[in-house]
């Protein structure tokens, strides 16, 4: 069982509007790490808190290229010898082993 813990100017129930002392509309913002199942927060905001949006990706690298089917046998890799993609580390991955459930 949570123990509820209250600080501050709150409404009586969760998820009602909460007005300030000049009568402006307060901004409810939930915090949870996990959903509602574990401790959350519920947080009222006199700005708008936040909002999200989406980043450009300014890092990434090609997905691999499969080739024709082969059967299962003994490979031996020598990855030590492949040639480097060059720039920054996170952008020169090269996949070895891959299938259609992960890279």
């Amino acid at each position: 069982m949570l123990d509820r813990m209250q600080v501050g100017d709150v409404p009586r129930k969760h998820h009602i509007q909460l007005r300030g002392l000049g009568g402006e509309l307060r901004f409810e913002e939930c915090f949870t790490r996990d959903g509602f199942d574990g401790p959350y927060s519920i947080l009222y905001h006199e700005r708008r808190p936040h909002t999200h949006r989406l980043a450009e990706a300014r890092h990434g690298w090609l997905g691999p290229v499969g080739i024709e089917e082969r059967r299962l046998a003994k490979r031996h890799y020598r990855s030590g010898e492949l040639a480097g993609m060059g720039g920054a580390p996170v952008d020169g991955r090269v996949a070895l082993l891959f299938n259609d459930d992960l890279i």
